[in-house]
């Protein structure tokens, strides 16, 4: 097969990315990227930062719990608040404040002399909230809901890189030049950051009072039937039950990274922490790998052959049967064999909640559903080892009796909103366009004009979403020509209507 067939997120030429171009969407990957080194160098090394404070040894891990669970705590608070600023006054801004918050958090992390300082510096952070969110919500407002599950899965295709990279360095760095170091290492990168934002990210999306006021000085222009479609709805059954089961996802890595360390070292080396630390590792560089491996070159090409709704079904039984496996493990090996089954399951899994949520939030309030959805599962992230700190001392082998009763539970809830959001096409209905080659029609304008003037409105509607194929139909001026071709050939009105607004979208940046 073609290396661009396996590498499309390289490879692929500039006709097909989406009318924001190319250098758009690299710009968000990579800020994602760099957001999740800065996180991830300062992270590990939280229990050697409050030892150096001094005090009791022991009270360590409670100092360093009580630390993630204010950051965690603050964080599900703000994010659906930061979710509507990105709405209201774009993408670029949050990630603004998220980047530059992480800088002054390092730097204050890096010369805190007392806990309270270090704690200060932690929620500083918090309060820009999370990029991965805002990347999901700029692909959702940038991508047709065809591709929204490719784009996103490469958003986390990319902060599995940067929590693959950043650990390393930052641990490197501790040992050769001390913790000061390290923090101002993750100060300068999310600096850097903050200058892709303000220099390379393009905005995805207009502000509502651009929107307001484009009919400039001739007037008032009627809105659209998507602007109509974009004003803020009220949230449905299906959106809340896709955004709480986050409540059964996010809990797993949390508890995975809180007991596992101790769970192994119990079960397999006697109490030896040294090789429990060793199998951790090893557990944690299978599910980094497969965070980083599977977007790029697996899930694309299962998407095509069983569809959004098969990969879910497909990933199910990995998922499973690794937990399950986790539950029965006898020996080191069949445990760590056993995450890898369940780390390719829930990669397979991973895109599938944001193109849900896509599918469902009304595209005025993308910004501020993810944040609900970051919310909410920061809040189980929060309570879940609490939770389940109790249930572990009775028996060990329980927390993970747990995970995979709540692994089905998440799976039937997506599995169940997927299927209730499928359009299959309507009975009798046929296409007179062959999509197979709407690249090439695409390509010509009068050929394109020619093709959709004798089409089915189904037919003008799955054409319209390939539109942005054309690098010539990316121009707006261009597209209102052929919006006014249209205009008077297209024979149904309501086929007519779709073609117009779709010809005339713009995109600012």
């Amino acid at each position: 097969m073609p290396l661009r067939e396996w590498l499309p997120c390289w490879a692929c030429r500039r006709e097909l990315y989406p009318p924001i171009g190319r250098r758009g969407i690299w710009a968000v990957y990579l800020i994602v990227f760099v957001d999740i080194c800065h996180r991830s160098l300062v992270t590990p090394l939280l229990p050697m930062l409050v030892t150096s404070f001094g005090g009791d040894p022991s009270s360590v891990p409670g100092k360093v719990a009580l630390m993630n669970s204010v950051t965690q705590g603050v964080e599900a608070f703000l994010m659906p608040l930061l979710g509507s600023l990105s709405d209201s006054y774009g993408r670029r801004s949050v990630m603004m404040i998220a980047t530059l918050s992480g800088a002054v958090s390092a730097l204050s992390l890096g010369f805190a002399d007392t806990f309270l300082v270090a704690l200060c510096g932690r929620v500083i952070r918090s309060v820009g909230g999370h990029p991965i969110a805002v990347g999901n919500a700029f692909m959702a407002d940038i991508a047709s809901p065809e591709d929204r599950a490719e784009y996103m899965t490469k958003v986390t295709a990319f902060w599995g890189a940067g929590f693959m990279v950043g650990p390393g360095i930052g641990f490197w760095l501790y040992d050769t030049f001390g913790m000061r170091t390290v923090c101002c290492t993750a100060a300068l990168v999310s600096l850097t950051n903050s200058c892709l934002v303000a220099f390379v990210m393009k905005e995805s999306r207009q502000r509502p009072e651009a929107v307001a006021n484009e009919g400039g000085a001739g007037g008032a222009r009627p809105a659209s039937p998507t602007a109509q479609a974009q004003e803020p709805a009220k949230m449905s059954c299906l959106l809340w039950t896709i955004l709480c089961s986050n409540m059964f996802l996010a809990p797993i890595q949390v508890v995975f990274d809180t007991f596992t360390n101790l769970y192994v070292s119990g079960m397999f080396f006697d109490g030896d922490a040294k090789k429990g630390a060793e199998l951790f590792t090893r557990c944690m560089t299978i599910i980094g790998g497969s965070l980083l491996l599977i977007p790029i070159f697996v899930y694309r090409q299962v998407l095509g052959c069983v569809g959004f709704n098969g990969v879910i079904v497909l990933a199910a039984p990995f998922a499973l049967l690794g937990m399950t496996g986790n539950v029965l493990a006898q020996t080191p090996s069949v445990f760590l064999w056993t995450t890898l089954l369940w780390a390719i399951g829930f990669q397979l899994f991973g895109s599938s909640h944001p193109v849900l949520i896509a599918r469902l939030a009304s595209p005025a309030a993308f910004g501020k559903t993810f944040g609900m959805y970051m919310s909410i599962g920061n809040i189980a992230r929060v309570f879940g080892p609490v939770a389940l700190a109790p249930l572990y001392a009775m028996n060990p082998r329980s927390i993970f009796v747990v995970m995979t009763i709540s692994t089905a539970i998440l799976l039937v809830m997506t599995m169940g909103v997927a299927v209730a959001t499928s359009t299959p096409p309507s009975e009798g209905q046929t296409d007179d366009v062959d999509l197979a080659g709407v690249k090439e029609k695409l390509t010509d304008p009068q050929v394109f004009t020619r093709a959709m003037s004798t089409s089915s409105e189904s037919a003008v509607q799955q054409c319209g979403n390939f539109i942005h194929l054309a690098p010539a139909l990316n121009r707006p001026a261009f597209r209102r020509s052929i919006s006014a071709e249209l205009g008077s050939r297209v024979a149904s009105p309501s086929s007519r209507s779709v073609v117009t607004e779709l010809s005339s979208k713009s995109f600012s940046g």
